[in-house]
């Protein structure tokens, strides 16, 4: 992270950035921001058909959004030094950046949204004074789903919110070492996430003058 001083002095009369670092001048060249958003809808219905039946229908929606941003500006060392490393003497004594100037911005969003639908028939009856039966049966339904997005920008003007193409394709020769070439770091991904579940329940018990029980359960899940 850190260079000698002779080796960035003499970066520097050849027309690179500045390429010393100093932590009191980085405090404020940073800036991190994280946006985000919360939506959660809840319904229910419970419908009494009689002889001790009763049907439950629950739905619940919940959407997600956020925003992540890091904006790296061009006067802090991290930007400076990844301008610098890509930097190289041409021939002719030109200077060339396959960096443009300006700052490097880091933005991730993710949008995630989730429904969920639960049908539940419930039994419960007392047959005379010695048995009793409880019961309850149904399926839940899931289905979720995430997308993100992670880019980078280079060349980053924050007055005018623009940034600036950089080859990512063909490697370029390090300033430290020439005979070191590097692709520059594209960031810029996509995901596409989902998940479908479906389950099947069953619990009932049955009860013998209030002392005895007996009970039993089963689920089957499914998903994709």
């Amino acid at each position: 992270k850190f260079y000698r001083q002779s080796f960035a002095i003499d970066a520097h009369d050849k027309g690179l950035l500045d390429w010393t670092y100093n932590p009191l001048n980085e405090l404020n060249l940073s800036n991190n921001q994280t946006t985000s958003t919360d939506l959660r809808i809840n319904t229910g219905l419970r419908y009494k058909i009689g002889a001790g039946f009763v049907v439950d229908l629950h739905y619940q929606y919940s959407k997600t959004n956020s925003l992540l941003e890091n904006l790296n500006d061009l006067q802090s060392f991290y930007t400076r030094n990844i301008i610098n490393q890509y930097s190289s003497i041409s021939p002719n004594n030109q200077l060339v950046r396959p960096i443009p100037l300006g700052g490097i911005l880091d933005r991730q969003r993710g949008d995630a949204h989730t429904q969920n639908i639960r049908g539940q028939l419930n039994y419960n009856n007392q047959f005379g004074e010695k048995h009793r039966i409880e019961a309850l049966g149904g399926y839940e339904l899931s289905d979720s789903r995430g997308l993100s997005y992670i880019d980078r920008t280079y060349g980053y003007d924050v007055e005018h919110a623009t940034g600036k193409l950089v080859n990512y394709i063909d490697p370029f020769p390090q300033y430290i070492s020439a005979s070191n070439k590097r692709i520059i770091e594209n960031r810029d991904r996509t995901k596409d996430l989902s998940d479908r579940c479906l389950s099947y329940f069953f619990n009932g018990t049955y009860t013998y003058v209030n002392r005895f029980m007996v009970s039993g359960s089963a689920r089957i899940d499914r998903s994709n």
